[in-house]
């Protein structure tokens, strides 16, 4: 059975099963008109956390299947559209909500946030683990948006955002688990404590949920209000991040072809009547507990390889030059004052027709403008040495099946950042006589370079 994700509604699979998970946690619902579609009658529960289900009931719901349908919640695991995929990036299986609606060959309806256009797209490739609900989507109406007709949506939501959720050790979502999360912001608690995280991530740009003291005490509530956070947070600065490489866009990233919302039905308790449904179309979210839609950004798709798969991919011969490509694209992003804190050779795209290196994944980053001094950003620079994250990485991996094919020499900044906070005697000043002799002996060199070998 196809299952349809729009602004109003998320479809899932009907049987028994559902309303006995919806009886079994606790959850209220209230019935909406029934909408009809292919002569089949719905019913419409609209569950006190912000989602609605339309269940299809008919002869077929009672039918005997020889095997669950993917997504179905008396699925035990659910079911990957690309196994490789998931294995690659460590995706723990266990925290993958069954009734992730984000199923390849689904139809999902958007919303953008500066003309509000209605846009309806098919759900073309689903990669479950990230930090974000990440897709390749296929427009069909309209059938081009910003002259593509194919694109990738990150969808910022916590409730399958299976990456983050294993990370904190959170448990799949359910319905049950929403309503927990919905009273916790009922009572006003979670505001006080976004108020309370925003603070500590304003003094400290490295601060995390993991290391307060009692964060294996927290609730599960209070948890799932801290991945709402961190949701959140991951959004804004991705945003922040492609609106800094405006000018890189569509050369060493991909362009930001526009934001979305996913609207979500919210708890209709206190609306008029019970045929009655609010939505907020708000898409101001300043950490705000109380949420009714999905934010989310349109990116161009990039058709090619990522960097981990280059010996597959091309011949040797090419390898110093692409990877050599992949550092470029890294400090031109540098440049713009963002820093990778999770650089990663995954994030790296090639363009199978330009060979242009592009770099994908901004969602873990710090910038220019959160800290105050120059030292201690460039500090920060030499703690995640995102150069030679991708250098020497790419070196091991490289040479170790094919000797001496890739050799990684560190850039300037790179060389400046190793004298300054690396040296054996401590930290040394920058912009000296001895720094400049320290360039001039190692600028072109490979970062094993010793010169009193010679």
């Amino acid at each position: 059975m196809a299952v349809r994700v729009d602004a109003t509604n998320a479809t899932l699979p009907t049987g028994d099963c559902v309303q006995a998970d919806l009886m079994a946690n606790n959850i209220d619902a209230v019935m909406l008109p029934a909408p009809v579609d292919d002569d089949k009658n719905f019913e419409s529960i609209c569950l006190s956390g912000p989602i609605k289900i339309i269940l299809p009931v008919d002869e077929a719901a009672n039918e005997q299947q020889s095997e669950p349908r993917p997504n179905a919640i008396m699925t035990p695991t659910p079911t990957f559209t690309d196994e490789s995929t998931t294995e690659e990036a460590g995706c723990d299986k266990e925290n993958v909500s069954p009734l992730c609606p984000y199923i390849v060959g689904n139809n999902i309806f958007l919303k953008t946030t500066d003309k509000n256009v209605r846009i309806e797209a098919e759900i073309m490739k689903y990669f479950p683990a990230t930090l974000s609900c990440v897709m390749v989507l296929r427009f069909l109406d309209p059938p081009v948006y910003n002259n593509v007709s194919q694109c990738v949506v990150k969808l910022y939501d916590r409730r399958f955002s299976t990456q983050l959720r294993s990370d904190e050790g959170a448990v799949p979502w359910t319905p049950g688990v929403e309503s927990l999360y919905q009273d916790f912001v009922a009572s006003e608690d979670a505001a006080e404590f976004f108020s309370y995280w925003n603070a500590e991530r304003a003094t400290n740009i490295y601060w995390s949920g993991r290391s307060v003291g009692t964060r294996n005490r927290w609730s599960q509530a209070k948890v799932e209000a801290y991945l709402q956070w961190e949701t959140t947070s991951t959004y804004e600065d991705e945003k922040k991040a492609y609106e800094l490489m405006a000018d890189l866009q569509g050369d060493v990233v991909p362009k930001m072809l526009g934001e979305v919302v996913l609207n979500l039905a919210v708890d209709t308790q206190e609306a008029e009547g019970p045929d009655s449904v609010m939505f907020d179309d708000s898409t101001d979210s300043d950490h705000n507990p109380h949420i009714s839609s999905i934010p989310g950004l349109l990116l161009q798709y990039v058709e090619g390889f990522q960097l981990t798969h280059l010996v597959a991919n091309q011949p040797r011969e090419q390898w110093q030059s692409t990877v050599d490509s992949a550092i470029v694209t890294l400090r031109r992003i540098q440049d713009c004052g963002i820093l990778n804190r999770d650089v990663n050779i995954r994030s790296f795209m090639v363009d199978s027709i330009t060979h242009r290196v592009m770099m994908l994944d901004f969602g873990l980053v710090f910038f220019r403008d959160q800290v105050k001094e120059d030292r201690e950003w460039e500090s920060s620079q030499a703690v995640q040495d995102e150069e030679g994250a991708i250098g020497l990485g790419m070196e091991s991996m490289l040479n170790a099946g094919a000797s001496g094919s890739y050799i990684y020499r560190p850039g300037e900044l790179a060389l400046k950042l190793s004298y300054r906070f690396n040296d054996e005697n401590g930290e040394q000043e920058g912009g000296t006589e001895e720094e400049e002799k320290y360039l001039n002996k190692y600028m072109g060199q490979s970062w094993d370079y010793d010169p009193d070998e010679e």
